[in-house]
């Protein structure tokens, strides 16, 4: 017999010790790459902090340019201290109170135009960050040479018949009164009456009284809810009425920023020019009913007239007087009050002229604004305004006169 084939050849089986070689060689390659990715992840997170830093670095040197370019430019003259002829370069200084993350400095570089009254601004903010790097930030402006005095002319009153106020339109007719598509203007002080006025947007002329429904303000007004409307040819008069009525009454009523909460009140007209036109005048007012005792957060009484005028050429003479409901005016008294009116000569002409709110007025022939009254304490005088003029911060005189009684 022929003797069996020996076995296939067979592949000898791997050892053992190369397959583990194989596997830690693995897992070194995964370890390196799971290193290098942290790595690159912490770094990536530090960039990204970094940069949230200088965002708000940035913003806080920002801040700090603006609020200087600012305190520059409200100069008070432009000769002597603190005026534009001082404003010049100066060397980098320390801002005070800002110290994170490290002191910020300020360098102001100031060229003046050698032909024109301007100067032109170069602020440099400077601060290092958490690693030490020098950072900066530039805010450049120009400053010209405008004497302050000038910009109290955008409070003064025109007269050359173009409208001056809010919108174009006449600077009597208050911001909110509603523009009709015929360009007239709807006026209806009290939001909770039902009278509501149309006005020439130019002269500020009443042509037109209309109901409308109440408790709809002017803004939620349509053509469609103007109904019995009248013709007329009025002027308006117009004014606030505030309130210092505190108890005990300080020594001297703050004039500016009166802190009382208003009360209920009317307003009238008495009269001493003859021959208008029913109605001779009619008004409304936006003050709170019931008050006293209703409570309420309001503080100012918003109020206006309408006045039809009579002779040729039309005017009134009369003196406007506040009427009280549910308070009363006297000369003395625990619970009593006095009425004070705003007034002073602006204009600086030796007179009170009627847009300067005189106690009387006389053959008024234009619309009025700005007749203000301050109802105070019985036993509290009417404040005067000290002022100071500009260069003390206060260039309005708020001066009020005992109107009633």
């Amino acid at each position: 017999m022929r003797p069996a084939d020996p076995a296939p050849h067979r592949r000898a089986p791997r050892p053992r010790r190369a397959r583990r070689g194989a596997g830690l060689i693995e897992l070194l390659v995964a370890v390196a790459l799971l290193g290098l990715g942290s790595a690159a992840l912490l770094r990536l997170h530090g960039q990204l902090r970094l940069g949230s830093e200088l965002a708000r670095q940035r913003a806080v040197a920002l801040r700090l340019a603006e609020q200087e370019m600012e305190r520059l430019r409200s100069y008070r003259r432009l000769q002597g201290a603190d005026s534009w002829a001082a404003i010049a370069t100066r060397p980098a200084a320390e801002w005070p109170g800002v110290a994170e993350p490290g002191p910020f400095t300020l360098a102001q570089q100031v060229d003046t135009h050698p032909d024109l009254p301007l100067k032109a601004l170069r602020l440099q903010v400077a601060w290092s960050d958490r690693h030490g790097q020098a950072r900066q930030f530039v805010l450049p402006g120009l400053i010209a040479a405008v004497d302050p005095v000038l910009v109290g002319a955008l409070l003064l009153r025109r007269d050359d018949g173009r409208p001056g106020g809010a919108f174009g339109r006449h600077p009597l007719l208050p911001p909110d009164a509603r523009t009709l598509p015929d360009g007239r203007v709807l006026l209806k002080p009290d939001a909770g009456g039902t009278r509501a006025w149309i006005v020439d947007a130019v002269s500020a002329e009443v042509r037109q009284r209309c109901r409308t429904p109440a408790g709809l303000a002017v803004d939620a007004l349509t053509a469609a809810d103007l109904g019995d409307c009248e013709a007329l040819s009025g002027l308006l008069v117009g004014g606030v009425v505030r309130f210092a009525t505190a108890h005990p009454p300080p020594d001297l009523p703050d004039p500016e920023q009166p802190l009382g909460l208003a009360m209920d009140l009317d307003l009238r007209l008495q009269l001493d020019s003859r021959g208008h036109p029913e109605p001779a005048w009619e008004c409304t007012d936006d003050a709170p009913a019931g008050v006293p005792p209703a409570a309420t957060l309001q503080s100012v009484v918003r109020w206006l007239c309408v006045v039809q005028p009579a002779g040729n050429p039309p005017r009134w003479s009369g003196r406007l007087e506040l009427q009280p409901r549910g308070w009363t005016i006297a000369a003395e008294g625990r619970d009593a009050y006095r009425v004070c009116r705003y007034s002073a000569d602006h204009d600086g002409n030796g007179r009170i002229d009627a847009a300067e709110h005189p106690a009387r007025q006389v053959d008024v022939r234009t619309p009025l604004g700005d007749q203000n009254f301050l109802v105070v304490p019985a036993d509290a005088a009417c404040p005067r305004d000290p002022g100071g003029g500009l260069d003390a911060g206060d260039p309005v005189d708020d001066s009020t006169w005992a109107h009633q009684p």
